[in-house]
């Protein structure tokens, strides 16, 4: 027989249509969770940016932890990659539109992935705000 796993697959596309490196996430609470790294395939998905993660729970769910990975090793090298080929400065605003689960409504969310993020705007659409304009303070 062989052996099944469930895993939180992440993916991301970009505005230009660009499809941004997958997370997958995995339950366990140590990196004996993940897929080794003779894995069919395994050399190919690093290549690619892919982040495979423990989630450090007994699920395979999104957390904060993982969240701030995927921030932070995916979304802002993105946008920084996007700002150079354009000739634009660091500083010049960026905008991720994320979909609106718990781990993303809480306040550790925003706080905890800041230290990543330098100029960030999130918006809980959910809730009917309106998105913050470029002026407005983040």
């Amino acid at each position: 027989m062989d052996e099944k796993r469930a895993f939180m697959l992440l993916v991301s596309v970009a505005a230009d249509g660009k499809i941004l490196p997958f997370q997958a996430i995995y339950q366990g609470k140590t990196k004996l969770s993940l897929p080794v790294a003779t894995s069919s395939n395994h050399s190919d998905a690093m290549d690619a940016g892919f982040k495979l993660e423990f989630s450090g729970t007994k699920t395979y769910w999104s957390n904060q932890e993982t969240m701030c990975v995927f921030v932070n090793d995916i979304l802002v090298p993105y946008f920084g990659g996007g700002k150079a080929e354009l000739g634009l400065p660091i500083e010049q605003k960026s905008l991720g539109q994320i979909d609106v689960w718990s781990v993303h409504r809480s306040k550790n969310f925003g706080s905890g992935c800041e230290q990543y993020i330098v100029n960030k705007l999130l918006s809980d659409l959910d809730k009917g705000e309106s998105l913050p304009t470029l002026n407005d303070s983040l």
